[in-house]
């Protein structure tokens, strides 16, 4: 008789605690998702060079010197869709040549290239110069073997291109 009190007691009290979990142990909770930061770097890849996602290794910053087309694009991005976004090309460099110009070029690229932006921008001469170009992209599919690639072409060799974080992909999402 005790044992079967006891055993009926103690599943009362697990359909209790069942009961309170069930009502209080609901797990709400909110999740920031950063959009990536790509970043230039001096490791050598097929023709150009690398663009890392969010994290730049130390052994692979530095600076590129007496540069003209240069080529950077990452790995895969294993996504099918980009969200609208807001494109931000910072590129640090040193230009004792004036006036010079760059050609600039970014787009995701499979086999089918898909713009996000190009043009044209002014150089400063000097040492240590940044120069910052905004683009929009309107958001759509992309073919999930996608990289980002950005071609930069002066009118006359960078001096310097500094890859060491500074030289840089900023995304944005729109809403």
């Amino acid at each position: 008789m005790k044992k079967t009190i006891l055993i009926i007691s103690l599943i009362a009290i697990g359909i209790g605690y069942a009961g309170v979990l069930d009502y209080y142990g609901k797990i709400v909770g909110t999740i920031n998702v950063q959009p990536p930061i790509f970043y230039a770097s001096k490791k050598s890849i097929e023709g150009g060079y690398e663009l890392f996602i969010n994290t730049l290794p130390n052994e692979y910053k530095g600076e590129l010197l007496s540069v003209n087309v240069v080529k950077f694009y990452s790995l895969p991005l294993g996504v099918s869709n980009w969200y609208s976004s807001k494109w931000k090309i910072i590129i640090h460099y040193d230009n004792s040549k004036f006036p010079n110009t760059l050609t600039y070029s970014l787009y995701f690229s499979s086999k089918q290239p898909v713009p996000i932006c190009s043009g044209i921008v002014n150089l400063e001469q000097g040492t240590n110069k940044v120069v910052e170009i905004d683009c929009n992209f309107s958001g759509g599919s992309i073919p999930s073997d996608s990289s980002l690639w950005l071609i930069l072409t002066p009118s006359m060799d960078f001096d310097k291109l500094y890859v060491d974080g500074s030289t840089r992909i900023e995304v944005t999402k729109v809403s």
